[in-house]
């Protein structure tokens, strides 16, 4: 079985993981646990949620997840992310629904009236979203493109190249399109993402991690 790409959804009480780069010293540790541990892909590449008291857990998973990333070709990544959208569209009602318990309880809570707007998701909110993907997929595939070239005076030909950067973590509010988005730039960049939303928009997020779950289960990842 292929190794899984995956984003990992953690709900941290005490969040102290914002970036923590696989390149270069941690890429013989990353290897060396690959080959150590060959059913890695099955169980720790696929997507999960976790709860976690600290994110600093979710290093080794996340560093294994990222060298999953990071192998992807543009084509398996642009097919996951179809997925991904495809998968949106399957279950908008559940993600409504999922939605409208997260805005219940946030108006309950006194949540102001900007911030249950920034929350809600309907049908239109959602087929947004699924376009934003599709624009995702359009772009051109940074890992691996080459600027700045220069020749030194010796003939030594230099070039910067773009490349993963490893574990992306985000922080973010109560706005459940954002889980989508950075999952997918994070996707279509080769990185793997640790993504913590606001608690407001739990329920939201959930469902729209299923989702991700799902494409790429469904994909060539």
């Amino acid at each position: 079985m292929k190794n899984r790409f995956f984003v990992l959804f953690c709900i941290p009480i005490s969040f102290n993981l914002f970036f923590y780069p696989t390149f270069p010293d941690n890429r013989k540790q990353v290897t060396a646990q690959n080959k150590a541990t060959p059913s890695i892909n099955a169980d720790i590449i696929r997507a999960v949620v976790l709860i976690s008291p600290a994110a600093s857990g979710c290093r080794p998973v996340a560093s294994a997840a990222a060298a999953a990333a990071r192998r992807a070709s543009t084509e398996e990544k642009n097919a996951a992310l179809l997925e991904i959208a495809r998968a949106i569209r399957t279950h908008t009602d559940v993600i409504v629904a999922a939605n409208k318990v997260d805005l219940e309880r946030a108006a309950a809570a006194g949540l102001d009236s900007a911030s249950l707007d920034r929350l809600a998701l309907n049908e239109l909110a959602l087929e947004n979203i699924i376009s934003g993907i599709e624009q995702i997929v359009a772009l051109p595939d940074p890992v691996g493109q080459m600027s700045d070239r220069v020749i030194r005076p010796n003939g030594l030909k230099i070039s910067k190249m773009r490349v993963p950067i490893g574990v992306i973590g985000m922080i973010y509010e109560s706005r459940p399109n954002v889980t989508i988005d950075a999952a997918g730039l994070c996707l279509k960049s080769g990185n793997a993402v640790i993504l913590r939303g606001g608690s407001e928009s739990i329920e939201s997020n959930r469902a729209l991690y299923r989702c991700i779950y799902e494409g790429l289960e469904n994909s060539a990842l």
